[in-house]
């Protein structure tokens, strides 16, 4: 092979020229190992020596890369010189090392930063939790030391109890902790919805707490009567609820054991002092000669428990009951074929007919019978008494009623309880109780019954999509219920979200139907000025409420006052207690905000009709039958909207008017004799209405709120003049106070 230098940049000397003999500096043929490495491999690079560049002088390694060019016979190739690339590299490498020193530098003063800033977080973190363990060695003393119980829940259970609250448990710390409220906690109004917030509640969710009067049941059986509120916290993050325990003072537990015990009382006495006869039962009678079978096979058709044995025409001469078919047949062996005689109880014992029910009962109970032939004048026999029906007499006391509407499964059930209710109030009249007795009375009997037929709604409709609560208005708002009253009812939901506003709207609008009907099937009508719950407009979300009373109150329209001032008398009679709260600490914000408003309210007061006019005459109506009315209702009517007017005014919470009297007392504001004055007025009114109510009522007829004058004596003319010029001083005091003028 004999290659021929075509062209080289550096050595035109040897072009055209056979190179395969030129050999480097070392001896190495390189263009013949170029020429052989591009025959056999096609390419490769081959390492020599050469001159450096246009210097023949300088000889340096050079590194060439060849390839063949078959076309044409040709091998190409070019090199580069070694020390360039070990110039390159070094200088790379130089670049690299400033740049990772820059870097290294860079980071070692961020890292620098990072510590310093740690070292201030730090001590940032250690002075928080320094001041945080003070705060809370500061917050357990107080804690510690405060006479309320006071406990932290965690996930519905109890993760501290102070000393206080272990002390009211009567439990060791170890047996309290860990365990939820409900299983020392019995509450006087069960709501299941409703009793304690959520342990974990949302960070915009209210915090308003809500109270809860009941029971803490003690190891020893003993129950201490507390009120417990709860209120929800976010405590580290975390969603926690707050309870607070305090015991009933023994004075006010004394006190209302002694109200409730007393009106126990006036019934079981009133019941005692009844004449026998209202309790007989007409006498079951058999001949002396009939079968025991045949005494009993009667009995049993007339579902009676004793039967009189007669001895021919004479009079009654023995007794048989079930006892002594029980005792002397059955249990005895005796055959039923035998006569009746034989297991008669003779001879006869009988009780008077003028004779109380508490004179039978105890001679029942001196003689261990419990079946009594009661004898007229004469000695005839006309009637028997059972010591059941004088024991069914305990059937008329409240707690007794309230209890037998919680058991009731229907409102047919709950009419059948609350049909005893007028029989109670007639004779807690008759017997004197104080017209505030009554009225608390006859108001725990209508929340029960809405507690009743709330929950029996719900467990028809299924669980409610959000909280919410059924508020009572008007009297029943003011625990003034008397016996002719209709429905004042409305409902307050919590806001769902804006997806679920009408479908949620939808669900309280039925149950409110379904409650409302039913309270008018058990003896509630219906409101004439559609006042119930089951009207729209008084059936919303909160926010709503919210707008509905700031319009009422920023806004106010005279000719609107009367209609909606019922609705500053709301109170909670089923639900949560927190959306209540809210509404009430709202319409006091706006009210303090909106003076006007109340200005307005004392001009409506001042309009008020008072019961005597100008020449000393009582102001009646007309009848349809032209008889002459006195309204009793609109008589009170002037004490109840003072009352409400001051009360807000001076941010007073309770609804009864009786109650925003004596507070009014206490913030000196009402004066000793005037606030006895007034009182005596509204309790002198409510007496006369309530007697008159129980009075139709015994005549069979509807109770109302008005009087025929000709059935008001001499007296009661008097005292409602008497009452009437007080209810006008009391009208020109508002004039002062709110209007500057009489």
């Amino acid at each position: 092979m004999h290659p021929v230098m075509v062209m080289h940049p550096y050595r035109p000397d040897l072009e055209g020229q056979d190179p395969s003999e030129f050999a480097d500096p070392g001896g190495k043929r390189l263009f013949t190992e170029m020429a052989l490495r591009a025959k056999t491999d096609g390419s490769g690079f081959v390492e020599y020596v050469w001159q450096w560049k246009d210097d023949p002088e300088r000889v340096v390694p050079k590194l060439s890369h060849i390839r063949a060019f078959n076309p044409w016979g040709w091998v190409v190739g070019t090199g580069i010189y070694l020390e360039d690339v070990g110039r390159e590299i070094d200088r790379l490498t130089g670049h690299l090392v400033r740049l990772s020193l820059g870097i290294t530098a860079a980071m070692t003063l961020l890292l620098l930063l990072i510590l310093q800033q740690s070292l201030s977080i730090e001590r940032e973190r250690n002075r928080a939790e320094t001041s945080l363990l003070e705060s809370r060695e500061r917050y357990r003393a107080l804690v510690e030391a405060s006479t309320e119980g006071i406990a932290l829940l965690r996930y519905g259970r109890i993760a501290f109890a102070n000393p206080t609250l272990i002390e009211i448990l009567g439990r060791p710390e170890a047996e309290v902790l860990g365990r939820e409220p409900q299983e020392f906690f019995e509450e006087r109004k069960v709501d299941p919805r409703s009793a304690l917030p959520s342990p974990e509640p949302s960070e915009n969710e209210a915090s308003a707490p809500s109270a809860r009067e009941g029971w803490i049941r003690r190891p020893d059986g003993e129950r201490r009567e507390v009120v417990l509120t709860a209120s929800k916290a976010r405590i580290e993050g975390r969603g926690a609820t707050i309870l607070a325990v305090r015991e009933v003072s023994p004075q006010a537990q004394a006190e209302r054991e002694r109200e409730d015990l007393a009106v126990e009382l006036q019934v079981s006495l009133q019941f005692m002092l009844e004449p026998v006869k209202k309790f007989l039962r007409e006498p079951l009678a058999c001949e002396l000669g009939d079968t025991i079978r045949r005494a009993a096979e009667r009995m049993r058709r007339a579902e009676m428990s004793a039967i009189l044995v007669r001895a021919g025409s004479d009079d009654f001469v023995g007794i048989i009951t079930d006892r002594d078919l029980r005792d002397r047949v059955v249990a005895g062996g005796l055959d039923p074929s035998e006569p009746a005689r034989c297991i008669m109880s003779a001879p006869l014992l009988s009780f008077p007919e003028s004779g109380l029910a508490g004179e039978a009962l105890l001679f029942m109970l001196e003689h261990r019978v419990r079946h009594l032939p009661v004898r007229d004048a004469s000695g005839r026999i006309v009637g028997l008494l059972r010591d059941r029906e004088l024991a069914a007499s305990q059937r008329f006391s409240p707690a007794s009623i309230t209890r037998g509407i919680r058991e009731a499964r229907s409102p047919e059930e709950i009419l059948e309880r609350t049909a005893r209710v007028p029989r109670l109030v007639t004779a807690l009249i008759d017997t004197g109780s104080p017209p505030r007795s009554i009225n608390r009375i006859l108001t725990a009997v209508s929340d029960t019954t809405l507690e009743t037929l709330v929950a029996m709604a719900l467990e028809e409709l299924g669980p409610p999509p959000v909280p919410f609560a059924f508020i009572t208005l008007g009297s029943e708002g003011r625990e003034e219920q008397t016996l002719a009253t209709d429905q004042d009812n409305a409902l307050i939901f919590e806001d769902p979200p804006e997806t679920d506003r009408e479908a949620t709207r939808a669900y309280f609008l039925r149950l409110a139907e379904r409650v409302c009907a039913d309270l008018d099937r058990v003896g509630y009508a219906f409101c004439e000025g559609g006042n119930m719950a089951r009207n729209p407009r008084w059936n919303r979300p909160l926010s709503e409420w919210e707008d509905l009373y700031r319009g009422w109150i920023e806004k106010p329209e005279p000719q609107e006052l009367l209609a909606f001032s019922i609705f500053f008398d709301f109170r909670l009679a089923f639900g949560k207690a927190a959306l209540t709260r809210r509404l009430r600490d709202l319409v006091d914000e706006i009210l303090r905000q909106n003076a006007p408003f109340l200005l307005h309210m004392a001009h409506h007061a001042m309009e008020f009709r008072l019961p005597v006019g100008a020449f000393g005459r009582l102001v009646t109506e007309t009848s349809s039958e032209h008889e002459r009315i006195f309204n009793l209702k609109e008589a009170m009517a002037p004490v109840v909207h003072v009352a409400r007017l001051y009360a807000l005014r001076h941010g007073i919470e309770s609804t009864n008017t009786l109650e925003r009297l004596h507070r009014l007392h206490k913030l000196g504001i009402l004066p000793g004799p005037d606030h006895d004055e007034i009182v005596q007025v509204y309790e002198y009114l409510m007496r006369l209405r309530l007697h008159r109510q129980a009075e139709l009522m015994r005549e069979g007829h509807a109770p109302v709120n008005r009087i025929p004058l000709e059935s008001l004596t001499d007296l009661d003319r008097t005292l409602l003049k008497q009452a009437s010029a007080r209810i006008s001083l009391l009208l020109k005091r508002v004039g002062f106070d709110f209007l500057g003028s009489a």
